[in-house]
């Protein structure tokens, strides 16, 4: 039999192209749902997370796959290239999911501050104004715009009615 050395070349580098694909797929896969699921990861970020936080931490992850494709992929440029677009694409997904459930969490814990807003307000006496402000004011900082935006909403309104 005559070894055909081009053949043998491309099914060992989109073999191992692929392999290291997906042991970076199911890495970034786990860190992400780790996330979603609530759960604090490496350097303690925990959702939910402002914008730029969090766009901070898909940008570094995402950084540190690339420097490990670099150094471990190989092969015709053209074939990592793809492997590495095909990953990206795939991670793209997963990075969605994380920004829509940053988004229904912090929802969830304005709507209780919120609500801890409204029952200060229905109380007759204006004590503990500076303790509920600090507490609002912590959660406000620290969130994603939108739900900001609706919960700011809802506590002006509750005080408008007051």
């Amino acid at each position: 039999r005559i070894l055909n050395l081009h053949a043998a070349w491309e099914s060992v580098q989109h073999t191992f192209c692929g392999s290291l694909s997906d042991e970076l797929r199911a890495q970034a896969s786990t860190l992400f749902q780790s996330l979603a699921a609530g759960r604090s990861i490496e350097g303690g970020a925990k959702l939910p997370l402002a914008e730029e936080a969090l766009f901070t931490v898909v940008r570094d992850r995402k950084r540190a796959l690339k420097a490990e494709w670099e150094e471990r992929a190989f092969g015709d440029e053209s074939v990592r290239r793809t492997y590495w677009k095909e990953l990206k694409t795939s991670l793209a997904r997963e990075e969605n999911m994380v920004r829509t459930q940053n988004a229904r969490v912090a929802d969830q814990q304005l709507m209780e501050g919120v609500k801890s807003w409204q029952e200060w307000l229905d109380k007759e006496d204006d004590t503990g104004i500076d303790q509920i402000c600090n507490q609002l004011g912590a959660l406000l900082a620290r969130m994603p715009a939108a739900p900001v935006s609706r919960a700011s909403r809802i506590a002006m309104q509750a005080a408008a009615r007051r």
